[in-house]
């Protein structure tokens, strides 16, 4: 036999409600940002495609490049924490 125990919260339901919107708006947006940042690396993927077939390549471009990936995906990591 299963016992559970509630336990009473100190916010009345209006602020609980309130909070449960404000999450949920955060949620939603977190889920935009998801969205743009894999929009952003599958256009960095493409245009890393794209690169390839060019002859002459700059070391730094390939350095902005690799950063800007880096960044993008620990972007999708941080967001997809709010999920």
């Amino acid at each position: 036999m299963e016992t559970t125990t509630t336990i009473k919260s100190p916010f009345d339901q209006q602020t609980l409600q309130y909070f449960k919107e404000l999450l949920l708006e955060k949620r939603r947006e977190a889920e935009e940002q998801e969205e743009q940042i894999e929009n952003n690396i599958s256009n960095l993927n493409e245009a890393d495609d794209a690169d390839q077939s060019s002859i002459a390549h700059h070391m730094g471009d390939f350095g902005s490049d690799t950063e800007e990936k880096q960044m993008n995906y620990q972007f999708l990591q941080r967001t997809r924490k709010f999920h």
